[in-house]
């Protein structure tokens, strides 16, 4: 089932509020009609919200292009509604 626009919008602007707050500016290379999917998991980075694109394409919260295989990430954790009530901005997969 793919997320709804106005989710992916909202995980969107959450990313880069969240970003702005630790100094950084980030811009998300695809919009939110793009997204198939969200991944809660990933096996390299653990915990985050990924958003998969219709093209393939896999970005975490920081916009970083990360690697497609389906089999890196778990979406069986429930996305959460917002990112700032929870810790899913991945650091380690900023300049990946």
């Amino acid at each position: 089932m793919l997320p709804s626009l106005l989710h992916v919008l909202h995980l969107m602007r959450d990313a880069r509020a969240a970003a702005l707050e630790e100094g950084l500016a980030i811009s998300f290379p695809f919009t939110a009609s793009d997204v198939e999917a969200i991944h809660t998991h990933c096996s390299r980075y653990g915990r985050g919200v990924y958003f998969r694109l219709k093209d393939g394409c896999v970005f975490n919260a920081f916009g970083a292009e990360l690697d497609p295989n389906p089999a890196c990430y778990d979406s069986s954790q429930p996305v959460p509604q917002s990112l700032r009530h929870t810790e899913v901005l991945t650091r380690g997969a900023l300049f990946e």
